[in-house]
């Protein structure tokens, strides 16, 4: 099972699995925030405070008890929220030339915008200040707005390329935001004569790391590495694909498809037509002859 270190004490991490449960670990060296692997027999029983456990002091009242107990839950639980709101939870990426990364906590809520490239630096600022703290499918419109400034979205379909990485087990549900948001700003940008076309890349796990390793975006290196397949090795080079727009990269990996067969039919339907309204010759009729006027012989 997958989790997120949460907290780390006294030789202990907090962990958030990603079923939605809260447990404990021995702390193997972890940090918070990172994403760990964990078996549910190296789970930890809570700690259970006795009040009572010291003989010869005189008994709390249990008023006093409940306050106590009551107060230190508090304070576990603010200290919980400050640092499980900074903690990331999914990360959205968003390609189109400008490549940059939305992360978002288990709230939903974006902490978070970075860049992978110059031109994704050159907005990101942008971004992050207006997107910060926001639901991620108000963010995304946010990010497309931005775009869209840059006159990096300046036309009726401009490829856009998404990915998302999420600790809970269905990415199902922030895919579906995303899609949602898309829809609903290219019924806001159509007035402008611009829209874009989302594409949302499932990324291997592989991929994922190699693209983790390399400081790159994991969707757009995905799409570059499937454009390549269909490029001789001697023509294809990784790092310099890597600088291509999202639209130059998909005019190799979906390339249109060719007008022959198109001429072809229509050249078959012409000749059909043509055809079609010749007339038709019809045989020479034969004179009827009487019988009166047959020839003797």
């Amino acid at each position: 099972m997958n989790a997120v270190v949460m907290e780390i004490k006294d030789g202990k991490a907090a962990i958030l699995t990603n079923e939605g449960t809260f447990e404990c670990v021995k702390d193997l060296g972890y940090s918070i925030g990172q994403r760990i692997d964990v078996d549910e027999s190296s789970f930890a029983k809570a700690d259970v405070v006795n009040f009572n456990s010291y003989k010869g002091r005189k008994k709390k009242s249990t008023v006093r008890r409940i306050a106590t107990v009551a107060a230190t839950f508090a304070v576990v639980a603010t200290a919980f929220g400050v640092t499980s709101y900074a903690v990331p939870c999914t990360v959205v990426t968003m390609d189109i030339n400008p490549s940059i990364s939305m992360s978002l906590n288990i709230y939903d809520k974006v902490i978070s915008v970075d860049a992978y490239n110059d031109d994704g630096a050159s907005i990101a600022s942008n971004i992050r200040s207006k997107a910060k703290g926001r639901k991620l499918d108000d963010a995304f419109e946010i990010a497309l707005d931005e775009l869209k400034e840059g006159s990096y979205i300046d036309g009726e379909d401009t490829d856009v390329v998404t990915s998302v990485s999420t600790h809970f087990k269905k990415p199902a549900g922030p895919k579906h935001r995303i899609s949602g948001a898309v829809d609903d700003w290219n019924k806001k940008a159509k007035v402008g004569d611009v829209s874009v076309a989302l594409e949302c890349v499932d990324v291997p796990s592989d991929v994922a790391k190699e693209a983790k390793k390399k400081k790159v975006s994991p969707a757009k290196l995905m799409i570059v590495r499937e454009a390549g397949a269909k490029k001789k090795p001697k023509e294809f080079n990784e790092d310099e694909w890597m600088k291509k727009s999202v639209k130059e990269i998909n005019e190799v990996r979906r390339p249109a498809p060719k007008n022959d067969d198109k001429d072809s039919k229509s050249n078959n339907d012409d000749k059909d037509n043509r055809a079609k309204d010749k007339p038709s010759k019809k045989p020479d009729k034969k004179p009827d002859i009487k019988p009166d006027e047959q020839m003797e012989f």
